[in-house]
This record gives C-alpha cells, structure tokens and sequence, in this order.
C-alpha cells in the first residue's frame, strides 16, 4: 500500500519520524541542539510535502506547550520556529501559488462522513483486519493517556501530544477543506502514522 505512495511521503514519514524522536528528547531534557535537530528535521518534511509541514508545526505546539510548562523557557521555542520560517521562506511564494491554483480547481471529491472516517483510518498503522485490532489499541491508548494527563503524570503527556498530532492534522485539514474546497486525501495523512 505504500510502495504507491513511495514518491515524497516515505522521505516525510522519516522526517516525521525524526522529529517525534527529537520532540522526545526536547521534552527530556530541554536542550537546544534537539530543537535545532527538529527545525531542520520539520524544514525538510516541510519541503517534501505540505501537509507535512502542517502535522510537523501542529507537534512543533503541542511540543513546546509542554517544553514550556516543564521547563517555563521560550528562547528554545522562539528560535527554533524562526529558523524553520528562514529556512522554509524561499519556497513560501510557491506554496501560496499552488494552494490558490488548488482552491480553484482540483480533482478531490467533496468531504462526507465515509471520507472522514477514511482519514482517521489512514493514520491507524497495518490494514483490514488488523487495522481494527489496532484502532481498538489506539482507543485504549488515548483513553488511558488522557486519564493520566487528568493526574498530571508527566510521562503520559509525550504520548498524547503523538497521538494527537495525526488527529489535529485531519481536523485542520477538513476545516480548511469545508471552508474552500476540498484539498486533502487520506494520502497526505500517511506520513504521521510513525506518530502513532
């Protein structure tokens, strides 16, 4: 299933890879050569694929949310996404070209609860029947997590930023999709699956 979509999203699924092994280490101990590991890791994602630029700043929040609430430091933070804009800043006049030339013309049909529920499958690793089992563990997961986040156990917030990095990505993406037209796919979900 994937070797169809080999083109850029398996070099953005290892950015992504990389940026969830960074935002680990950001959380862990703080330090800025992980934040700086990150923006180039999230620059790169962000040039292979749009809505991995998208998934990549959305963790990029939700990980500094919790890098300030442990450590109450911006700088890091600051930096970080400066760099990324400098970085990604050359190819901003582009990317605001193709997505209005998308808006007016483009070859995905209109969003309906089946193609919802399609996107929140594609990010759920393996497939049929096993896709279940795995969308049952994921539901344990989240719900687990989120009893933990309610204690305020620390080590239980890195997972639910993971796990709600894919999710933000879809709804971002069908707000945007009802608001214009419809510009997302499953496929430009698959990338965030190492997130799960």
């Amino acid at each position: 299933e994937y070797a169809v979509e080999i083109r850029m999203y398996s070099w953005a699924m290892l950015f992504c890879m990389l940026c969830c092994v960074f935002s680990y280490y950001i959380i862990k101990n703080g330090s800025f050569r992980y934040f700086l590991f990150y923006g180039i890791a999230a620059v790169c994602g962000a040039y292979c694929q749009y809505w991995t630029a998208v998934a990549l700043a959305i963790n990029f929040i939700l990980t500094s949310i919790l890098y300030f609430a442990k450590y109450k430091k911006v700088k890091n933070i600051i930096l970080t996404a400066l760099i990324g804009i400098l970085l990604y800043l050359p190819w901003i006049p582009i990317a605001i070209k193709q997505f209005s030339s998308v808006t007016e013309s483009y070859w995905i049909p209109p969003i309906t609860i089946k193609t919802f529920i399609g996107y929140v499958l594609a990010v759920i690793p393996f497939s049929n029947k096993v896709k279940i089992i795995a969308l049952f563990m994921v539901a344990v997961l989240f719900v687990k997590n989120v009893k933990c986040c309610t204690k305020k156990d620390k080590n239980s917030f890195f997972p639910m930023i993971c796990l709600l990095t894919p999710f933000f990505l879809i709804m971002c993406a069908t707000a945007i999709s009802l608001a214009t037209r419809p510009i997302f796919t499953s496929k430009y979900a698959v990338p965030t699956i190492v997130f799960m």
